[in-house]
């Protein structure tokens, strides 16, 4: 069973000004692609765990913070960041 990937408005907003700055548009599309498809399928072992429930996952260009809500199966993204550029 997958869960359900929500980006906020402002994560979203976020993640856009981000992409704006970004050389290679396209790849950040695709890590954005490969971010979503691993929280949909394992949100679990997609990333590390944190304090109070809250899990970070490196993918670059990006650091995306997220919390897991079993009882909606939903992947909440809490915090994006560009990392390692």
């Amino acid at each position: 069973m997958s869960y359900e990937v929500y980006w906020s408005p402002d994560m979203l907003e976020q993640l856009q000004r981000i992409h704006d700055t970004m050389l290679d548009q396209e790849g950040m599309r695709n890590t954005v692609t490969r971010i979503e498809l691993e929280l949909r399928k394992i949100p679990h072992e997609a990333g590390e765990s944190r304090d109070r429930g809250r899990r970070v996952l490196f993918k670059f260009p990006l650091l995306v913070w997220y919390r897991i809500d079993e009882r909606l199966r939903q992947v909440i993204i809490t915090d994006v960041r560009p990392f390692g550029i």
